[in-house]
């Protein structure tokens, strides 16, 4: 079932594109999934994490980090593209009903990458 949708914008110079959803399953769990046109234009160790506040921050990244990008981890601060749908399971600590935000941030600089604000669906 949609619990939540939404469109992603590049932030600080970096371009993110696509959309996303939030889908729970009969069993409670919950899954985020991109877009097949999801592009994002590279960072050393972008992942995904979610804001109740709407106004993302380090704070809220480290609590709530759940999805690392492909390519993730790199010290040698590669920028990796990455193309295509991404997709992952949220945990269940997170209430996506509280959150506003979703967005990617680099987990090495810290730096907002890019935002996407989640429509919650009935």
């Amino acid at each position: 079932m949609l619990i939540g949708f939404g469109t992603f914008e590049g932030r600080g110079g970096h371009v993110l594109r696509g959309t996303f959803r939030f889908d729970q399953s009969d069993g409670g769990v919950v899954t985020l999934t991109t877009s097949d046109d999801f592009f994002f234009d590279g960072s050393p160790a972008p992942g995904f994490a979610l804001s109740a506040s709407g106004d993302p921050s380090a704070a809220e990244a480290a609590a709530t980090d759940f999805l690392r990008l492909p390519g993730s981890g790199s010290l040698s601060g590669a920028q990796i593209e990455v193309r295509g749908a991404q997709g992952g399971i949220v945990p269940d600590s997170i209430d996506i009903p509280a959150q506003k935000v979703l967005f990617l941030w680099c987990y090495i600089t810290p730096f907002l990458l890019g935002v996407g604000v989640i429509e919650h669906s009935g």
